[in-house]
């Protein structure tokens, strides 16, 4: 009697291993492409609010010597942007 079981055994175990970790693989991409660019994409349509995105200048101070340039970047609720603070020259008198 021939006991050819333990390799079959360890083949179907190293085929299920293997199989688990690209099934993970994919999964774990295609939740990855959802989660940056579908439910990013779906939010946007069903946004409802004014979009506030783009470059804005505001005087800083009350003097108008100082103003703030916001450069804005909105993803429906989502609203990030970086402001650059630049000083005017001072105007002479004639």
């Amino acid at each position: 009697m021939q006991n050819t079981t333990l390799p079959d055994t360890a083949l179907a175990i190293i085929i299920g291993v293997v199989s688990g970790i690209i099934t993970a693989a994919i999964i774990w991409s295609l939740a990855q492409v959802v989660k940056k660019n579908v439910i990013p994409w779906y939010r946007k349509m069903i946004y409802k609010g004014f979009d506030v995105s783009g470059t804005w200048v505001q005087p800083i101070d009350d003097r108008h010597t100082q103003t703030g340039e916001f450069i804005l970047k909105q993803r429906a609720e989502q609203l990030e942007g970086t402001c650059r603070p630049e000083r005017l020259p001072r105007q002479r008198k004639v």
